[in-house]
């Protein structure tokens, strides 16, 4: 989150115990660079804490898992995605 050389944050798997990091935080300054957190699942704690606290964007998207195996959609308008 405080890398000045990353833009995006896109998780690996579904953020299973993500609530556990909202405490952690809120005691965090606000990095001063916002960055694109990507993913879905149980991620979506931290999609509503980064875009209702620290005002960045989200994206609920594909897991990094998948896609490095093929599973997803070849149509990202499917309604899976």
């Amino acid at each position: 989150l405080q890398s000045k050389e990353t833009d995006v944050i896109w998780a690996l798997r579904g953020g299973y115990g993500c609530n556990h990091l909202l405490p952690d935080l809120a005691k965090m300054k606000k990095p001063a660079r916002a960055k694109l957190l990507i993913g879905i699942s149980d991620l979506t704690s931290l999609h509503l804490y980064l875009t209702q606290k620290w005002k960045w964007p989200t994206w609920h998207g594909p897991l990094l898992d998948r896609c490095g195996k093929g599973e997803y959609p070849e149509d990202l308008d499917s309604e899976l995605w």
